[in-house]
């Protein structure tokens, strides 16, 4: 571990050297437009006190008014309140473009906190360095609280204003592809929202009578939501009476294009996480539209870096009964490249532990070995119990 350190260190040190060559003097001047405190940057630099000292603490403030994500969750559906469009093209052949998350920047910049690059390097430094405080949600107590805990991930996310609007914004929901088994109907889809894109999905709903409880399931990295059901027996879910909907993140494979969407999402002031969880409300919030599904009755799974994104979904996003997670995240993954991986998110760092604190999540919630290697059927034990009241 200790050598895994020193190699990071070194690998951000030389980094951070070609990037203060590369970076030039029109680099963003976000003004504190992050809420980061006072840095110490050591590095002699007038310029530096002056248009980045701001962006180099890692913090978020505590004191701030409690999130009210609940009101983004309407519970009558009269008149589609959802605002949801569903279309058939039978066969359609898609391509997911990650790109189109660059595209979002543009179209969320109202609500951009932009950093320079350089800041951004030096936040990384800091956290390999072990100069960033993380907090105890034993020794620090309010972290044990739910609400206050969601708030200042929501914060440090900058979420808030696609989950305030998400009932604002049309999902165009496209069936491209039907089958059916003796035990459930299949359905493939693209999910389109104008600031994020097009994703693709997958739904197994049961032949029995409705309305059934579901479980949206989030894959790790080299995978699709066709692979996540081959590997992880998604075919149980259906026919246990549970509706399953799988999803496929885009720019999901640890490579440079992953890590180019997460770098320029977080100099915009953003990160991939919160559009991983904008994304798995997206998927809710079709659930709920849908009147062969049960709003009161939805779970969540993750799978490894699917897990990452979700033990903060679970946390944030009402609407979920259940949460069942393989692997627990610290918010910070560069890779020898350097690669950074779509779960670095330097302002959530110093709440690793409190966000993997398992005694204060607000819904039932298990922790399963790495893959779920003990099979499945404790896991659908769970969902049944907690989902369905078997």
């Amino acid at each position: 571990m200790k050598l895994r350190r020193i190699a990071l260190i070194a690998l951000l040190v030389s980094a951070l050297a070609i990037v203060a060559c590369d970076v030039s003097n029109s680099e963003f001047n976000h003004s504190g437009g992050n809420d980061y405190g006072s840095a110490d940057d050591d590095d002699g630099g007038e310029d530096d006190d002056e248009t980045e000292a701001d962006g180099d603490d890692i913090s978020v403030a505590t004191t701030m008014e409690i999130t009210t994500a609940a009101n983004a969750w309407p519970i009558d559906r009269l008149l589609n309140p959802y605002n949801i469009r569903e279309i058939e093209a039978s066969n359609q052949v898609f391509e997911p473009n990650w790109k189109d998350y660059f595209r979002f920047i543009d179209l969320a910049a109202d609500h951009a906190r932009p950093i320079s690059t350089r800041q951004l390097w030096r936040q990384f430094a800091k956290i390999a360095q072990e100069l960033v405080n993380v907090y105890d949600p034993v020794a620090e107590g309010y972290l044990q609280d739910n609400d206050t805990l969601a708030s200042l991930i929501t914060k440090a996310l900058n979420l808030d204003f696609l989950l305030d609007g998400i009932n604002e914004r049309e999902l165009v929901v496209t069936t491209v592809r039907r089958s059916e088994t003796d035990y459930y109907f299949k359905r493939e889809m693209i999910f389109s929202d104008p600031l994020v894109g097009d994703f693709q999905g997958i739904l197994m709903t049961p032949k029995t009578e409705g309305p059934h409880s579901a479980v949206i399931a989030i894959h790790g990295h080299n995978e699709t939501a066709s692979s996540y059901i081959y590997y992880y027996d998604g075919e149980a879910y259906p026919k246990n009476g549970i509706a399953l909907l799988a999803l496929t993140m885009r720019a999901d494979t640890a490579d440079e294009a992953e890590s180019q969407v997460s770098q320029s999402l977080l100099e915009a002031g953003f990160s991939f996480m919160a559009l991983r969880v904008y994304e798995t409300c997206l998927a809710l919030k079709y659930l709920q539209y849908r009147p062969e599904f049960d709003n009161d009755r939805i779970g969540l799974i993750g799978h490894s870096g699917g897990s990452v994104t979700s033990n903060l979904t679970a946390r944030i996003v009402p609407g979920f009964r259940a949460y069942v997670s393989d692997l627990q995240g610290w918010y910070f993954n560069i890779l020898p490249g350097p690669v950074i991986v779509d779960e670095t998110t330097p302002l959530l760092y110093p709440y690793n532990n409190a966000i993997n604190y398992p005694d204060s999540y607000p819904i039932p919630i298990m922790l399963v070995p790495y893959g779920y290697t003990d099979g499945m059927s404790e896991i659908l034990e769970f969902f049944n119990k907690e989902l369905k009241g078997d």
